[in-house]
């Protein structure tokens, strides 16, 4: 109805910051309303804000922004055997060392033959670096709370379907993504909510989706077992 979609309110929040997760279908179908729009329209959406929790009973070296089967912690902990499972669309992050320039993923769910077979594997894997930051005062009962804005396009991979693990070169510039995360942090600070506050953790984050899938002959669930960005990152 002609809104403008690349709108911020008097906070300098954007839009999409508006879009609740918890309801995954809707913000997904709203989301990709938006971003179709703004192209469209060739109008600059500007720099959004997204929370990633960190639960107190996982690692915190991965997550997934919506309900898992299996946890996103279990693609860092060096176990093959061991797996992800969630959806195709899902949203996992991996965080990473500043500098990363490869990615290593083992596809599917390796425990066995059969399960490998049996769940989804990625066929197009669509990966971004983000900023990732947390402030005194982001927790809950359950859990840590990190802000995260994206810093790079999406590059997408094609993945084989196999349980071998697969290692791409990832085509991101550090220098470029260094200077966005500086800027992205100045704005963020500039904030109401944020003026003032003790910044505790700023690291850089691998925002990971699964765009399309090898179907599994059993289950709809979509897997991986290992994804590592360059040397293992060691956790806060």
């Amino acid at each position: 109805r002609g809104a403008d979609v690349s709108a911020v309110d008097a906070d300098g929040r954007s839009v999409l910051e508006y879009l609740r997760k918890d309801a995954p279908a809707a913000f997904k179908r709203l989301r990709s309303f938006i971003l179709r729009t703004a192209a469209e329209k060739k109008a600059v959406l500007p720099l959004t804000w997204e929370d990633i929790w960190l639960p107190d009973d996982q690692p915190y070296t991965a997550a997934a922004s919506y309900p898992w089967v299996l946890p996103a912690t279990n693609m860092t902990d060096g176990n093959s055997r061991t797996a992800w499972a969630g959806k195709a669309g899902d949203e996992l992050w991996l965080f990473i060392n500043d500098g990363a320039s490869t990615l290593s993923v083992v596809n599917g769910y390796n425990k066995t033959p059969a399960l490998f077979k049996a769940n989804n594997r990625v066929k197009r894997l669509a990966v971004s670096v983000w900023a990732a930051a947390h402030f005194e005062g982001d927790v809950s009962e359950t859990g840590r709370v990190f802000h995260a804005a994206r810093l790079t396009p999406d590059q997408v991979l094609s993945l084989e379907d196999r349980g071998a693990e697969q290692t791409f070169p990832l085509q991101f510039k550090w220098a470029d993504i260094r200077k966005a995360n500086a800027d992205a942090m100045a704005g963020l600070l500039k904030r109401g909510g944020y003026r003032g506050r003790k910044l505790r953790h700023s690291y850089f984050a691998l925002r990971a989706e699964p765009l399309s899938v090898y179907r599994g002959t059993k289950y709809d669930d979509t897997c991986i077992s290992e994804l590592k960005a360059g040397e293992p990152f060691r956790p806060f």
